[in-house]
């Protein structure tokens, strides 16, 4: 991987409290290293479907998720190992029809918005209260705590493509972000040469609470990947992130928290921050190599590829990484993961991937205490989990909860996973 002479990268995979070789420098220099203790329990969230958004609303202590148009509130009790959740309703007025639903809470006012596209409009609502009541709008962004609003982009500098049937995308380009810091009077683009971008997964953007850096740490994550051809896939990609402390203007060098873990292949990256040298960065990996926008993507046993969700964290703003996997015994996927999306690609290319079950993205949020909360859809359910020549073909809503470990805010390390005396 390549590194400035300044940082150095840690990469650690943890699996349950299992330690692997960690890797330093830019040599990658294999030597033992201390395990994280964070651990990670799934929960269902019954709200079913591909690419799953969640925020957390701190003032209610609940997790908004939604899916296609259902969202649902979950609540955790602590007060047992694990802890337990209660799931309700929080379906808005204006969820009727969708065909990219996203729900994303502001912690700054705990103000939840919940938007559906319905072709060319956008059915859009915002709940004061976690879920419970609605206030309609008409019309996966992040805003810093000064207000700053920032938007990631793929394809930066690309090539226009020709074969989507229902907008543009970029072949090649560079990872970005979109910044505007008045108002929505304009906006800057700021991009990262040093990393690349396939046609496939957006990136992903997140911003420190800013009490190191003013303004907050701004953390950008993408899938790194080269395509030969718009018609002809590459055969790896990587997880790889960078750090901005003056609102995106510049990035530090790209660090890869895939590849040195024998990972070859990524999906889905999502990024959040809390205090501003605390980061924690999801993604869906393999250790396959080959085409996984085409069917017949397989791992080194001839059977279908195995996707794993992937947690990677930092404490020190960027400079090490350490990474869980948090689905060691029950895969993600199995085979291909779809994001050519509706596209008339499909008319001439008939062995494009047709597991579109994971639709286009995951989602990630922190909680009060700093606990990472991921959401996605479990694909690998029922015989999939146990035979390892089974496709996936479920979506089954699904948030992934730090249970125990240092979370995202350093004020609350030795607590999370602590039951509270009475």
């Amino acid at each position: 991987m390549s590194l400035s002479s300044k940082r150095t990268a840690l990469a650690v995979l943890v699996v349950g409290t299992a330690v692997a070789t960690s890797l330093t420098g830019a040599a990658g220099a294999g030597a033992a290293s201390p395990a994280s203790t964070n651990s990670y329990v799934p929960y269902p969230s019954t709200a079913d479907g591909g690419e799953p958004s969640i925020g957390f609303d701190t003032a209610r202590g609940s997790a908004v998720y939604g899916a296609r148009t259902a969202n649902k509130r979950l609540t955790w009790n602590d007060a047992t190992t694990p802890a337990t959740v209660t799931v309700e309703d929080a379906k808005a007025p204006t969820s009727l029809a969708s065909l990219d639903a996203i729900t994303v809470t502001d912690q700054h006012t705990n103000r939840t918005f919940v938007s559906q596209l319905d072709t060319v409009c956008s059915l859009f609502s915002f709940s004061d209260d976690a879920g419970r009541t609605y206030t309609p709008l008409h019309g996966h962004l992040r805003v810093g705590p000064q207000g700053t609003v920032y938007l990631p982009l793929k394809g930066c500098g690309g090539t226009a493509t020709a074969g989507n049937l229902t907008n543009t995308e970029f072949f090649g380009g560079h990872p970005s972000v979109s910044v505007r810091t008045d108002n929505g009077a304009s906006y800057l683009v700021h991009r990262i040469d040093a990393g690349n971008n396939s046609d496939e997964s957006d990136p992903s953007v997140a911003t420190g609470r800013g009490n190191k850096v003013a303004g907050g740490r701004v953390y950008l994550g993408w899938e790194d990947g080269i395509n030969p051809s718009e018609t002809t896939y590459g055969t790896t990609s990587s997880a790889r992130i960078s750090v901005s402390t003056d609102h995106g203007t510049t990035f530090s060098a790209p660090v890869d928290v895939s590849t040195p873990l024998g990972i070859h292949n990524v999906q889905f990256p999502e990024v959040i921050a809390g205090d501003d040298d605390r980061a924690a960065f999801a993604w869906l990996g393999t250790t396959a190599v080959g085409d996984d926008q085409h069917n017949g993507f397989l791992g080194s046993d001839g059977k279908p590829a195995v996707w794993h969700l992937y947690v990677s964290t930092t404490y020190d703003g960027g400079a090490s990484w350490t990474t869980v996997d948090t689905t060691p015994t029950d895969p993600v996927q199995r085979g291909c993961i779809d994001l050519q999306g509706t596209s008339n690609k499909t008319a001439t290319d008939p062995n494009i991937c047709s597991q579109r079950n994971l639709l286009d993205f995951n989602d990630i949020t922190v909680d009060t205490q700093g606990r990472v909360l991921v959401a996605y859809a479990d694909g690998c359910v029922d015989a999939c989990v146990t035979d390892p020549t089974v496709v996936s073909t479920g979506k089954r809503g699904t948030v992934m909860r730090q249970s125990t470990g240092r979370g995202l805010y350093a004020a609350y390390d030795g607590t999370l996973g602590v039951i509270p005396k009475h």
